[in-house]
């Protein structure tokens, strides 16, 4: 899939709730494999506005928030 959350994240580039959502609905069928993204890794890795970071404790929290459980229905409980 292509990066599918550009622009679902705040300015501080926190994912939010409508990645984990959208990555919910995509692995619904049971053994789904969802490969995607293009995370930031730093602040100076990218150019783009509001498109999801992974450089700091606050975006790992809102990605953790993505996670899916082990038999990719339902997202893992915040």
């Amino acid at each position: 899939m292509a990066p599918m959350t550009r622009f679902r994240a705040s300015k501080e580039h926190i994912v939010n709730e409508a990645a984990a959502e959208y990555y919910s609905q995509r692995a619904t069928p049971a053994g789904t494999l969802l490969i995607t993204e293009g995370i930031l890794i730093a602040p100076k890795a990218g150019g783009l506005a509001h498109a999801p970071g992974i450089w700091n404790d606050e975006q790992i929290a809102a990605w953790k928030k993505v996670r899916l459980t082990n038999d990719c229905q339902q997202p893992v409980p915040r």
